[in-house]
């Protein structure tokens, strides 16, 4: 029965082979399969004029890791509502395998180079990792992205149509994990002929060269010292003409192995850092730039045009049984001085957490948020100038009595945040005020596998329009039977609105969920809910139940 279970699964599957070490494909067993089956059904009624679910629901699903003379290949199926879905078969497959010093990448795979170069981006291909004492080297060619055509000469959002996307990376490098250094270079391009048409297109190719440095210096057994950083020439439109003599767009040294065009620029990004770590306290200050427009095919995403400045100190104190923490950041944009304003930020968080040898511990956390505005290249205009100030603070004490089996606690969560505008002109529309205060206990007994929760909660917003108040109420209790195998849970919850001191309607819901599991891996579960939902203008309710059967194998 289990091989058969295997030949459907690998028929289906659809995802990749995680890196494993050939060294212990001898070692392992030559055939294993670990995973579940799960089968659910579902109802959904409701008095509103419209179905916000499916009123009735069938779904199978299954997940399962299959093992080969110890390569793993994790995949899923799933089939809701006369909908199949195995995550479009034999479209993502690949393998990582490792030996000793040499490990492979076949097929679907991701490589890392360096923060602003290639960095985890999945593509179509092979590479391949060396690392023989202390040579560091690394190669990679593929498809970072397939083409996807215009659909019937319409364009929008969320179909965007794209060039198919080749890339190809080198790195060499010397060191260990603790100190090294890697050169890096990375080029990617769009094929202008994987589209139809595609001088019509809204959607224009692209070409990337990316050279980095990545580094590492362990100055002493405390002190570490990185530096990690990239230059980019990016193309913006491969039709563009290609520059003369005399027009530089690009550097020299990048000239030679890119083609620049009029839509061709070269920007930079970075970041430095220094971490003192020692017994009980470590510090890492940390400096980043990032030019704007900056960007790598390497990359899914990347903030331009930010200068940063970071400082993180923690300390450790009472054997651990206090801990501080904090950070403080300075940052700005407009670092090429091209725009009109500069917008600064001053971003600080502190965390304190103290537990001692009794019943109490306390956590509190505090963080600012602060932007302002500058003049740059023209005078600053006060009606449209931002600063404002975000602060948030937390304070949660606790208490925790345990006996033998038996344990007990209290909560209390008290919270403030505030946004302070200090633009005369929109200070009155935006600034913001809010409390949020939860008071919880809890009561577990390992003995009879009983356990129950209250807490009471209670929220307010204070704005330029209006005050708005939210406080509720929550219920929960737990028994476990037959040595915990068959578990009960039933929780109810009711909160009530409030807006300028009126009732704004309220929120009732009753829940319950019970499960069975079988020694043999055979588990069922029955979930029901009930809610009721009143609003300033409508009043509803609905009514929720599902039950599961799973399979563990």
């Amino acid at each position: 029965m289990r091989y058969k279970i295997i030949i459907i699964f690998v028929l289906l599957s659809s995802h990749s082979l995680s890196g494993q070490d050939l060294e212990q494909v001898g070692e392992a067993d030559p055939v294993d399969l670990s995973g579940s089956l799960s089968l659910q059904t579902g109802y959904y009624n409701t008095s509103l004029s419209y179905n916000r679910q499916d009123p009735y629901a069938f779904s199978l699903m299954g997940s399962a890791v299959l093992s080969l003379y110890g390569w793993q290949v994790p995949f899923n199926v799933s089939y809701a509502n006369q909908q199949f879905n195995s995550g479009n078969p034999f479209q993502q497959f690949g393998l990582s395998p490792r030996y000793k010093w040499i490990q492979l990448h076949l097929g679907y795979s991701s490589m890392s180079f360096s923060p602003y170069t290639l960095n985890n981006h999945t593509f179509l291909g092979g590479g391949i990792e060396l690392t023989p004492g202390k040579f560091r080297f690394g190669i990679m060619y593929g498809r970072l992205r397939e083409k996807q055509q215009q659909l019937d000469g319409q364009y929008s959002s969320f179909h965007m149509p794209s060039f198919k996307r080749m890339g190809y990376g080198v790195k060499l490098g010397y060191g260990t994990s603790s100190s090294f250094l890697d050169l890096i270079l990375f080029k990617a391009s769009d094929d202008t002929t994987s589209l139809q048409s595609s001088e019509d297109l809204a959607v224009l190719p692209s070409e990337n060269l990316v050279l980095g440095i990545s580094g590492r210096l362990q100055l002493s057994n405390a002190l570490s010292w990185e530096l990690h950083t990239a230059g980019s020439a990016y193309t913006r439109n491969l039709y563009s003409r290609a520059t003369e003599d005399g027009e530089e767009y690009i550097p020299g040294v990048i000239a030679s192995l890119f083609q620049p065009r009029h839509s061709s620029r070269f920007s930079y990004a970075g970041h430095t850092s220094l971490h003192l770590q020692l017994k009980g306290f470590s510090i890492k200050g940390t400096y980043k730039r990032i030019q704007p427009g900056f960007s790598s095919m390497g990359l899914y995403y990347i903030t331009g045009d930010k200068e940063q400045y970071t400082i993180a100190p923690s300390l450790r104190l009472f054997q651990g049984r206090v801990s501080i923490s904090g950070s403080l950041g300075l940052e700005n944009d407009n670092v090429k001085n091209t725009k009109a304003v500069t917008t600064h930020r001053q971003i600080g968080s502190a965390n304190f957490n103290w537990n001692t040898h009794g019943a109490f511990g306390l956590s509190l956390q505090y963080s600012n948020y602060q932007m302002d505005q500058s003049a740059a290249l023209l005078d600053l205009n006060d009606t449209t100038k931002i600063a404002m100030v975000n602060r948030n603070i937390s304070i949660i004490p606790r208490l925790t009595f345990r006996k033998e089996n038996k344990t007990h606690q209290i909560t209390f969560f008290a919270n403030s945040q505030g946004l302070t505008d200090y633009n005369d002109f929109t200070s009155d529309m935006s600034e913001t005020n809010t409390y949020t205060g939860n008071l919880n206990y809890s009561f577990r007994n390992r003995d009879n596998y009983f356990k129950t929760k209250t807490g009471l909660n209670l929220t307010r917003l204070n704005t330029a329009l209006s005050q708005i108040r939210r406080y509720g109420i929550t219920l929960a209790v737990g028994k476990g039977f037959f040595d915990d195998k068959l578990t009960t849970n039933f929780r109810t919850n009711y909160s009530r609105n409030e807006v300028d001191g009126a009732s704004a309607g309220y929120i009732l819901g009753f829940h319950f969920n019970s499960g069975y599991q079988l020694p043999s891996g055979h588990a069922f579960s029955l979930m029901l809910k009930v809610t009721k939902n009143e609003t300033e203008n409508m009043r509803f309710s609905e009514n929720m139940a599902r039950l599961q059967y799973t399979y563990r194998f």
